[in-house]
C-alpha cells in the first residue's frame, strides 16, 4: 500500500488537524468537543469543495458527527448525518468511510423502527464494506445485522450474523 500524499498547504493542513482532533476526540467520548472540531473540519471542507478541492472531505466531517450523535443516542440527528455523508463519501469511493457510516445508519433505523430504510442502506452498507475490506468495516457490518434481523424475526440470521460479528471482533483483538 502506497502512503497517501498529503499537500503542504495551509488549508490542507488544518483541514487534516482538525478531523485528526475531532475523531480523536470522539475515540476518547467528548462529544462536544469533537463536534466543534468536526465543526471546523466542515466548514474547510465547504470552502475547498467551492474550489472544487479536497472532494469528498465534507462528507466524511457530516459522517463523523453523526457518530457523536449516535454516541448520544441521539438517532434522529445521526440519521441525518450518515445519509449526507454516505452520499457523499459514495460520489468519491471513500469506501473506508461509507462503511462505518452506513453500518451505523442500520443501527440508527431498527432503533427507530425504520425497517423498510434499513432494508435500503443494508446492499450499500455490505459493498462498502467489502470494498474497504477491512476488519475493522467488517466487525461494524456484523455487528449491525443481527438487531435488524432479531427484529424481523429471523433469529437464525441474527445469530449466524453475531458469530461473524465476534469472529471479526477476536480477529481484531489479535492484531
Amino acid at each position: 500500500r502506497s502512503v497517501i500524499n498529503i499537500p503542504n498547504t495551509p488549508e490542507y493542513l488544518s483541514l487534516f488537524n482538525f478531523i485528526l482532533l475531532g475523531v480523536s476526540y470522539l475515540k476518547i467520548g467528548l462529544l462536544d468537543s469533537s463536534r466543534l472540531y468536526l465543526h471546523k473540519t466542515l466548514k474547510i471542507a465547504e470552502d475547498m469543495e467551492r474550489q472544487n478541492k479536497f472532494l469528498g472531505w465534507r462528507g466524511i466531517a457530516i459522517g463523523n458527527l453523526g457518530h457523536t450523535w449516535f454516541a448520544q443516542r441521539s438517532y434522529n440527528k445521526a440519521i441525518e448525518c450518515y445519509k449526507k455523508g454516505v452520499g457523499i463519501c459514495i460520489g468519491q469511493s471513500l469506501w473506508d468511510n461509507v462503511s462505518p457510516f452506513a453500518s451505523n445508519l442500520i443501527k440508527c433505523y431498527v432503533v427507530k423502527k425504520r425497517m423498510e430504510e434499513a432494508e435500503m442502506i443494508i446492499p450499500i452498507a455490505r459493498q462498502a464494506t467489502y470494498r474497504y475490506d477491512n476488519a475493522i468495516g467488517y466487525v461494524e457490518y456484523y455487528d449491525a445485522m443481527p438487531d435488524y434481523f432479531l427484529a424481523k424475526d429471523d433469529y437464525q440470521t441474527a445469530i449466524m450474523f453475531r458469530d461473524s460479528s465476534i469472529i471479526w471482533n477476536d480477529s481484531l483483538q489479535r492484531t
